[in-house]
C-alpha cells in the first residue's frame, strides 16, 4: 500500500479533488511542467533528486512512456521480462512506441545482459547506452 511504501505520482494537470484523494491514501502528488502535453521527465528526475533525495525510479507504463523516457535520456538500465505466453496479432503493441528509427545505427544500444529466472518468467537486465 502507499502508506507503507512511498508512492509518488507525477501529473501535468493539477486536479485538486483527485490530488486530495491520492494524498489521503498516502501518495505524494507532484505537478510537473508540461513537455508536449505530458510530464516533463527530465524536470521530474531533477525534482525527485533535489526534493526527495531519489536518484533512481522504476518507470512502469506503456510503449509511449518507454519511448519518452529513452528520448529524455533518463534511462540507464532496462529490465525485460519474458513470460511463457504468446499473444501475437498483426496489430500487437510494441514495447517501445514513438516513430522508431530508420537505420540500425540510430537504435538505442544495450549492453551487458544479465539473465535470471523468476518462476517461469525470464528477466534480462541491460545497461542502456552501449558498452
Amino acid at each position: 500500500s502507499s502508506s507503507s511504501v512511498p508512492t509518488y505520482i507525477a501529473a501535468v494537470n493539477d486536479d485538486p479533488e483527485k490530488k486530495e484523494v491520492l494524498e489521503k491514501l498516502g501518495a505524494t502528488v507532484i505537478i510537473t511542467p508540461s513537455s508536449e502535453g505530458r510530464v516533463d521527465l527530465v524536470w521530474l528526475m531533477k525534482h525527485l533528486a533535489s526534493e526527495y533525495n531519489i536518484d533512481s525510479i522504476l518507470l512502469e507504463g506503456g510503449a509511449e512512456l518507454a519511448c519518452s523516457a529513452l528520448e529524455a535520456g533518463i534511462v540507464n538500465k532496462l529490465q525485460v521480462y519474458i513470460a511463457p505466453k504468446i499473444f501475437g496479432g498483426t496489430s500487437a503493441k510494441s514495447a517501445v512506441g514513438g516513430i522508431g528509427v530508420d537505420y540500425p545505427d540510430k537504435a538505442y544500444m544495450l549492453s551487458g545482459p544479465v539473465i535470471s529466472t523468476i518462476g517461469d518468467d525470464i528477466l534480462i537486465e541491460y545497461k542502456v547506452g552501449g558498452e
